[in-house]
């Protein structure tokens, strides 16, 4: 109901836990791009994983973006810490969600599907995004202040 409510230009699922959650929806029609959370395939050599490389690229967006201020959401993007991996610790993983659980805080679910948003370039696929040549200002709705000041 929600792909077909807002429409993404793209559903991107973990495939570790998500995998018949993926299979269900493309039986059903829908375009769904699995992501292994623990590959390395097509990342920069330099993180050990997916998942550490798209909160790399989240992390960067999140220099000039903005967010929901969820307390749930801000717990998941502070909690795992970065150390070295690999045999000449030359690779850079964040913790996982056992080395997480085992601190005593809960898996980063909202801060892991905020990672998914960053794998992959994803086309826009409504037209008035590139009428023109141009991307049109476009304003908030339901907004009732100035969001930058």
């Amino acid at each position: 109901m929600w792909i077909d409510k807002t429409d993404p230009d793209a559903v991107n699922i973990d495939a570790g836990n998500g995998t018949g959650l993926i299979d269900i929806l493309r039986r059903k029609g829908y375009r769904v791009n699995e992501v292994w959370f623990g590959s390395n395939t097509g990342i920069p050599e330099e993180w050990a994983n997916t998942r550490t490389w798209m909160a790399a690229q989240a992390r960067e967006w999140l220099r000039g973006g903005c967010i929901d201020m969820s307390p749930d959401l801000q717990r998941d993007l502070t909690a795992p810490e970065a150390h070295p991996h690999g045999k000449a610790g030359d690779k850079i993983m964040l913790q996982s969600k056992d080395e997480l659980r085992a601190q005593g805080l809960p898996s980063p679910d909202d801060g892991d599907a905020f990672f998914l948003t960053f794998h992959g370039k994803h086309a826009r696929r409504d037209r008035k995004a590139t009428r023109g040549g141009r991307r049109k200002d476009r304003v908030a709705q339901g907004v009732d202040y100035p969001l930058f000041g």
